[in-house]
């Protein structure tokens, strides 16, 4: 859904030398062996796994949360999906954590939607807790460092159900009213279940074999981002519209195959792996698919948090910034860079919203050009590079 966010004619992003988190840190497994503790996370007295590098001095680490299967109906934070991936984003310099959250008292309660809406709706203001719950942390005692500017949530079947609501239902306004109802029964967007006053805000979703009740609450590019995985014959949470559960429950759902055409046509970051002719979660049974998943996830979210962390900006960074134009902005065929500060850059790039450098060239008396006309509509970033490895990043929508 839409957001209330700056607008992106006048997003700035600045990242002073080495403070940007590129290349392939989050990407590999650097530490060898992580710890786990378990708390009690919420005021309905819900439960995580919490999974944190040995070894590691970082003090501004990012943040995976992950919620588990089971229909709604079962399932806990011991799932071995959400254990292999805890772990391994662990071991990537994350903190990671494996959730439990309210489930139905019956599997009745799932087969209709005025039963089934409440129990889901519990589900995501547990989950929005277990981030408040860091948030908190670190706004206080900071005993696991997390930085609250790369906080990422997802799940695995009902759990990414959870993630995909989680992400694009943020206003009530926009949901049916007897959803709204339900919403407003539950404590509203941000949920009753605890550490309130603290943050919940998400920057991506790991999607794991989950879909959403409505495609038009993803609005536009501001969207969160999103890592979809999917196979094309799953009958529980089905890859376009459909009933959920073969067909047992009235509720319908849009898989990733619906929702996937609207994303990337509004320009949200996202990276989208299709398993044509699996069935639901096909990492599940399958070691190699589940590895293909963790490795995905890990570079679209390593790309992520080269994005998202804005952190450590400098007088002279601002400085140089207000001094660098980049026009149009909204672009078609051509982007313009002029620098009109002291000194030089000494390069231009062009990144896309995941990361990837696109384009790249050296300016000319502080001006240059890219021919934006072959690029995909949507949010890029232009860096400029300066004297003594400063670089200063702006945001331009690219349109279509």
């Amino acid at each position: 859904m839409k957001k209330i966010l700056l607008s992106v004619f006048s997003s700035v992003l600045i990242v002073v030398g080495a403070n940007a988190q590129c290349g392939t840190k989050y990407i590999d497994k650097v530490f060898a062996t992580v710890s786990k503790t378990t708390v009690v996370y919420s005021s309905t007295s819900q439960s995580m796994d919490i999974y944190t590098p040995d070894g590691d001095s970082s003090s501004s680490r990012p943040l995976l949360v992950l919620a588990h299967g089971g229909s709604f109906t079962g399932g806990d934070r011991t799932e071995a999906d959400l254990v292999t991936l805890c772990t391994n984003f662990a071991k990537r310099g994350y903190v990671t954590a494996s959730i439990d959250y309210r489930l139905a008292a019956s599997p009745l309660d799932m087969v209709g939607p005025s039963t089934a809406y409440p129990v889901v709706v519990k589900a995501i203001s547990d989950s929005k807790a277990s981030i408040r719950y860091f948030t908190k942390d670190a706004a206080t005692t900071n005993t696991y460092k997390v930085n609250p500017k790369l906080v990422y949530f997802g799940g695995n079947s009902a759990g990414a159900v959870i993630a995909v609501q989680y992400a694009y239902i943020d206003d009530t306004a926009e949901v049916a009213p007897s959803l709204r109802s339900i919403l407003y029964a539950n404590g509203g967007i941000e949920g009753n279940s605890g550490n309130a006053g603290y943050s919940s805000e998400i920057k991506a979703i790991l999607n794991l074999a989950g879909g959403i009740l409505d495609t038009n609450w993803i609005a536009d590019n501001t969207e969160q981002a999103i890592a979809s995985f999917h196979g094309t014959a799953d009958n529980t949470v089905p890859y376009l519209c459909g009933g959920v559960l073969n067909g047992a429950s009235q509720v319908s759902l849009c898989g990733t195959g619906a929702m996937r055409p609207r994303y990337e046509r509004l320009g949200v970051p996202s990276v989208t792996k299709i398993y044509v002719g699996d069935g639901h979660v096909p990492w599940s049974s399958n070691a190699a698919k589940l590895n293909e998943v963790d490795s995905i996830s890990a570079d679209f979210l390593a790309q992520r948090i080269c994005v998202d962390n804005t952190s450590s900006v400098g007088i002279s960074s601002l400085s140089l910034s207000s001094s660098i134009s980049v026009y149009p902005n909204p672009a078609k065929d051509m982007v313009y860079f002029e620098f009109a500060g002291e000194g030089n850059a000494e390069s231009v790039k062009m990144i896309d919203a995941l990361g990837r450098e696109v384009a790249n060239t050296i300016p000319t008396n502080n001006r240059t050009f890219i021919n934006t006309s072959n690029f995909q509509g949507g949010i890029y970033f232009i860096e400029a590079t300066f004297n003594e490895n400063q670089r200063v990043v702006k945001r331009v929508q690219i349109v279509r």
